[in-house]
This record gives structure tokens, sequence and C-alpha cells, in this order.
């Protein structure tokens, strides 16, 4: 004898419930709820394509971060008894302190990166258009220098003909205190701020 077993005997595999009220409901609760969670995403950038938040920027946009500004407008070689050096033409001022900074920390949050290889170089020396031949110590709050120089070393592995323009990016910055709690310091982060594509320019500083 064959025995039928009744479609309430079998057992369900759907999360979902039988009555097509309920069903409806619960999938409406469930689309409204993922409605909300894709808005609160894209309101904070989540949905952005990564290049639209870190294209490169054209030679004399202003970039910010935590601590700093710099306008970038040109790049060039320059070679001299200590070798090639990379050097940038920028503004830069100190906006987010009232206190003076040392060079060495707000460096860290300038990177050059040269060419297709990618090769980053930190930490720039930095002299201004009204003191050309002392490198800066440090930056004063709220002073706007106008044509400062950046300046890094040329990696011993690149050479100038390698390359035909650099990103300056600019990282974000954090304060910290001093462990006895008189003081602080800044250091850069992995957020990157924003990039400029810097062109060099042969013919040096203009």
């Amino acid at each position: 004898m064959v025995h039928h077993v009744r479609a309430a005997d079998i057992a369900r595999r759907s999360f979902l419930p039988v009555d097509p009220l309920a069903r409806f409901a619960l999938v409406s609760v469930v689309g409204a709820a993922g409605a909300i969670v894709t808005l609160i995403v894209a309101a904070f950038g989540g949905l952005d394509r990564a290049d639209s938040q870190t294209s490169p920027e054209p030679p004399g946009t202003e970039l910010e971060n935590e601590l700093f500004a710099v306008t970038p407008y040109e790049a060039w070689v320059e070679t001299g008894d200590d070798g090639a050096r990379l050097q940038v033409r920028a503004d830069i001022e100190l906006r987010a302190s009232d206190v003076s900074v040392p060079m060495f920390e707000v460096g860290s949050g300038l990177v050059l990166l040269l060419g297709p290889s990618g090769t980053s170089t930190d930490r720039p020396d930095v002299s201004f258009e009204r003191m050309p031949e002392s490198l800066v110590a440090s930056l004063q709050p709220h002073m706007a220098e106008e044509n400062a120089v950046l300046s890094w070393e040329m990696p011993e592995d690149i050479s100038a003909s390698d390359l035909g323009e650099v990103d300056l990016a600019v990282h974000g910055m954090q304060e910290l205190g001093t462990r006895d709690g008189l003081g602080s310091f800044w250091i850069s982060s992995d957020d990157v701020a924003g990039t400029v594509t810097l062109p060099l320019n042969e013919r040096g500083r203009s």
C-alpha cells in the first residue's frame, strides 16, 4: 500500500512564513532595512568608487589635512654637491595648531610618489622664499609661506630620466600626547587627504 504524505508533514526548508500576508510583511521589512543601510553607507562615501576619492589633482590644487595645507605648483630635479634632489615649489601653511610644529613632524604627512613604480620618499627638507639658504626647523602657526621649496633626496635606484612626473600625496595627521602629559606631537596616518600630479620641469625652477 502506498502512503501519501501530507504537505504539512514535509519538513519546511524555507525561512519564509506560509501565510502570504505574513510573507509579504517580512519581505517588506527586510527590504526597508536594506534600503536604510544603503543610504547610511552612501552618506559616508562607502559606495564611492575608490578612484573618485584618490584621483590625483592638477598642479595648483590646495591639499589640506588636520594640521596643514599645501598647494604644490611644479617639480624638478636639481643636482648639486650632495647629489640629485627632487624639489617641489609649493605654498604651505600650518593651520590647526597655535604653537610651532617641528618640520620633521609636518614632513611625515608629505609623501612623494615617483612614477609608475610607486616608489615613495617622505619627510622633505623645506626652505622658504624669504630665506632660501636656510632649512626650516619648524612651521609657525597661521603663517602662509608662498613659494616654499620642498626637497627630497633622489633614491639611488631611480634617475631623473626614469621620471616623467611625480605625485605629491598628503596624508592625514593625528595629534598624540606625550607620556608625561606636558606636550604633544603629530604623526601621519595611512589615510590620504589628497594627491597632486606634477610633471617634471626640465628647465628647473621658473
